[in-house]
């Protein structure tokens, strides 16, 4: 680990929750966006770089530690020593928070008036520190459920067979025995660290899928393909791969972890897709991120207390498996016997279906949008977000196209499409509704839904109703994510088990953070 020196930092007023299309639009750029931390960082002009005379510290109050947490209970490390390894600026590298998006808030405004980017140590800091917002959800969409009693968050889900985790399958060739094909590339690829398969749990859909690690070629192929996608409206996101205008990142990722899906414990796996549950499709994007990074990643990560240290910016390594955290006081003792079945195609689909219906959480939910509107909620599957997302999507590009003829290259066009997708943006999460029930007459065709959400989407109320409705159900029904602890020095110093509090991460992010630095590794090579 490395260190750095202390800041200043007027942090933006942390907003209260509100209707994710209210959010200013976060678009990934494939190619700039959250580069590897280097030493040499250059100069920062950023608004948290201000100019000022060093004051005193001691004007410096540091923040009251977090009291442990009552739900969640830490068995595995996730932070690891770079060991005998060094820090490579090249290498791919996430800047993570240190402490939720308020408390960063509250250390932020409570240090002095001083020019942090006066030194070397402070504008890597500030970097790290800017970089770190990218890799959350906004919001904190999905902050709060760790925090829901009675709830018990685990790495691992206790059962009869033992721990229920993701896992690296072991190859019991015996000695000797000659082996072809993928066998024998997969074989080679774990004997080397490279990654060859790991068996992931989907806590949400039922049953466990075997994912393989994809050959440098066809990374490049999906960053080929994303680095394409021209249209603006499928390049943003609000830190949600559940909404339709994330839709062409979630179906080019999806489709690419499926095609290097090695298998399930589903005796019928056939249109898979209809039985994953999109809650699952953060499980299914750390599940590939195993694979490619089977040893973990390096992470750097600004310290906010400023008591002993001036801007210490932490280096290490993220252990990639152990980032899974699920509620286990969500599961019924059959469910949890129901996954002990790991191996094989052991699972029937009147078992999955069992196990679904066995859920207390994530079951329809009636809701009220106005005294004449009800909604019923459902948990939609992976098949139907991707076809309500791209069917949104369609039309608005081919109302565009009929009406102006515009070429694919025009920016006014991508413009005008992003303004269409505002004006009917309640559809973003039509594919969560089951039923609208008006006055008593129930609408339950996904077209006249669709329609109906279009035309509600012009008023401001509802909008901001419905999305917290859905915010609020989604909290509710997850009970498996992908999350780092906060991790003050302190805290990291007691021993295992650890209480915790956890940091959700936007998932789909991060796989492109990473997904253009590998990309650019492989292009560097001799």
């Amino acid at each position: 680990m490395s260190d750095n020196n202390n800041p200043q930092a007027p942090a933006d007023e942390v907003p209260e929750v509100r209707p994710v299309v209210e959010e200013p639009t976060l678009e990934i750029d494939l190619e700039e966006h959250q580069q590897p931390i280097a030493e040499q960082a250059p100069a920062s002009s950023d608004a948290l770089a201000q100019e000022g005379e060093l004051s005193n510290k001691s004007t410096y109050t540091p923040l009251p530690p977090l009291e442990p947490s009552t739900t969640v209970k830490q068995d595995f490390e996730t932070f690891m020593d770079l060991g005998k390894a060094t820090w490579s600026d090249t290498a791919e590298t996430l800047s993570i928070p240190e402490t939720t998006p308020e408390r960063t808030d509250q250390a932020l405004t409570a240090f002095p008036n001083e020019n942090i980017a006066a030194t070397q140590e402070g504008r890597v800091w500030v970097k790290t520190l800017e970089q770190a917002g990218a890799v959350t959800t906004r919001q904190n969409w999905f902050g709060k459920m760790f925090d829901r009693e009675p709830s018990q968050w685990r790495q691992s889900v206790p059962s009869e067979k033992g721990g229920l985790h993701a896992a690296y399958p072991s190859f019991k060739d015996e000695v000797g025995t000659k082996i072809t094909g993928e066998r024998a590339m997969l074989r080679v690829r774990a004997l080397v660290g490279l990654g060859s398969m790991v068996h992931v749990p989907l806590w949400h859909s039922g049953f466990w899928i075997t994912l393989k690690a994809p050959p440098d070629t066809e990374l490049l192929e999906l960053h080929r393909r994303l680095a394409e996608e021209k249209i603006t409206l499928g390049r943003q996101t609000w830190g949600l791969s559940f909404a339709n205008n994330s839709v062409f990142l979630s179906a080019w990722v999806t489709d690419f972890i499926l095609a290097n899906s090695y298998g399930t414990t589903l005796k019928d796996p056939s249109e898979l897709r209809s039985k994953i549950s999109s809650l699952d499709i953060p499980t299914l994007i750390w599940g590939i991120a195993c694979v490619i990074w089977p040893r973990g990643f390096q992470y750097a990560r600004s310290v906010l207390d400023q008591t002993e240290h001036q801007y210490l910016t932490i280096k290490e390594k993220l252990n990639v498996p152990k980032l899974f955290w699920t509620d286990t006081s969500s599961l019924t003792p059959w469910q949890i016997s129901h996954m002990g079945n790991r191996h094989g195609a052991t699972m029937s689909n009147e078992a999955v279906q069992r196990y679904r219906e066995e859920f207390t959480r994530g079951k329809g939910r009636e809701v009220q949008l106005t005294d004449e509107l009800k909604l019923m909620l459902r948990v939609p599957s992976l098949d139907q977000y991707l076809n309500s997302g791209q069917k949104w999507v369609n039309n608005i590009v081919a109302m565009v196209d009929r009406a102006f003829a515009m070429k694919n290259q025009d920016q006014a066009r991508d413009a005008f499409i992003s303004d269409q997708g505002k004006a009917t943006n309640m559809r973003q999460f039509s594919h969560w509704v089951e039923s609208i029930d008006a006055e008593g007459r129930v609408i339950d065709d996904e077209a006249t839904i669709e329609q109906t959400f279009d035309a509600l989407s012009s008023s401001d109320e509802l909008r901001r109703k419905f999305f917290e409705h859905v915010r609020v159900f989604m909290e509710d029904a997850t009970i498996s994510t992908v999350a780092v602890p906060a991790a003050s020095e302190e805290d990291r110093a007691k021993a295992l088990p650890r209480f915790p509090h956890l940091l959700p991460l936007d998932v789909l992010s991060v796989f492109f953070i990473l997904l253009v630095q590998r990309t650019q590794l492989i292009q560097s090579r001799d």
